[in-house]
């Protein structure tokens, strides 16, 4: 199963930075805007749109380790490292 969407990289784009011509937080993809966070430019905020940002790089770890489980390869260790990794993104904002 693949998914289908908009392909990665996402980024989180505040006001004034990357055409983001608004008062909020602007999610882009490759060929534009996929999303607008709105509201305050809070830390709860700032978490929602990294967390949608980084949905193409959860969706890829997640296909990832549902295709080494089914050839019977990878381990708990590398699938902890991945999950982790994705997980990096979503709390930083920035790919790990």
């Amino acid at each position: 199963m693949k998914a289908k969407h908009i392909p990665g990289p996402w980024e989180v784009m505040k006001p004034g930075e990357g055409g983001n011509e608004g008062p909020n937080l602007e999610i882009h993809d490759p060929y534009g805007r996929t999303a607008t966070v709105y509201g305050e430019l809070d830390a709860e905020n700032y978490a929602t749109a990294n967390l949608i940002a980084a949905a193409p790089d959860l969706i890829a770890v997640l296909e990832r380790i549902v295709q080494l489980s089914r050839e019977g390869e990878g381990d708990r260790l590398e699938f902890s490292a991945m999950a982790r990794a994705a997980l990096m993104k979503v709390a930083s904002g920035r790919s790990a």
